[in-house]
């Protein structure tokens, strides 16, 4: 007498897909990865900011010890990089928006950084999923797009006493950037000064129809006397060829103070 024997419709899928060497899982908890923008672009000691969502599915059990955990490769180095939130748990809403902010440093090298996301699942070795990861790639522009900041401030006279009288001509000479400022000069009319540094103090005069000169250094403890034919700008650019002008008078011309 020939006996039939059933198998369970559960345990059947589970052997079929060991036969065909896929795991008797449905799938991996992850269904899809996404993140904007593309591309954007910052200044070294800026920080770029992305945004994308996760998506989950439960199809392969209720699970609720493990989690998906978000990571990237790419970023320059030594930037600071944070995941919002940085992992988050299979039984929780389908998908999970994240933001992920890359604070590049100062001294990162201008360039093109592609960037890949990675969302990464594990059950841990529990058999219900089959680990697995998605990706989504995007890219990061490093590139100095902000120019220096300068001022042209009431300075001090040769004794080193605040110049209270700006027809004077007495200046504290400014100027800072991201990246630093690689060019601090005086400029009027067709005459330009040697390089300066910031907090040297100097003394302009406005000279219409000389050839402008530069005489370092200045009287007392003045870094230079400097005299333009046009009226005084203090110009200050970066490595990137950003520039900054910021007057510096108006001064009277020579012989009417």
């Amino acid at each position: 007498m020939k006996r039939k024997f059933t198998i369970p419709a559960l345990l059947l899928a589970g052997v079929v897909a060991l036969a065909i060497g896929v795991s008797p899982a449905f799938a991996t908890h992850l269904t899809s990865l996404t993140a904007t923008p593309a591309t954007q672009s910052v200044d070294p000691g800026q920080t770029a900011t992305y945004t994308g969502t996760v998506g989950t599915t439960t199809d392969c059990g209720v699970i609720s010890s493990y989690g998906f955990a978000l990571s990237q490769t790419g970023a320059p180095a030594g930037s600071t990089v944070t995941f919002t939130p940085a992992s988050g748990a299979p039984n929780g809403p389908l998908s999970v928006n994240y933001t992920l902010d890359i604070a590049v440093p100062t001294t990162a090298t201008p360039g093109t950084y592609p960037i890949s996301i990675q969302s990464y699942f594990s059950d841990q070795g529990l058999g219900q999923c089959v680990d697995g990861s998605r990706f989504a790639n995007v890219s990061l522009d490093v590139v100095d797009i902000t120019a220096p900041t300068a001022s042209c401030d009431l300075g001090v006279n040769p004794s080193g006493k605040k110049e209270p009288n700006a027809n004077a001509g007495f200046r504290q000479v400014n100027a800072s950037d991201n990246v630093g400022v690689t060019s601090l000069v005086i400029t009027g009319g067709t005459f330009t000064s040697g390089q300066l540094v910031s907090g040297n103090n100097v003394k302009l005069t406005f000279a219409p129809g000389s050839a402008g000169s530069d005489v370092r250094p200045g009287p007392g403890v003045l870094t230079a006397s400097i005299t333009t034919n046009g009226q005084p700008y203090l110009v200050a650019t970066d490595a990137a060829g950003n520039t900054t002008s910021v007057p510096c008078g108006p001064l009277p011309p020579k012989n009417q103070t």
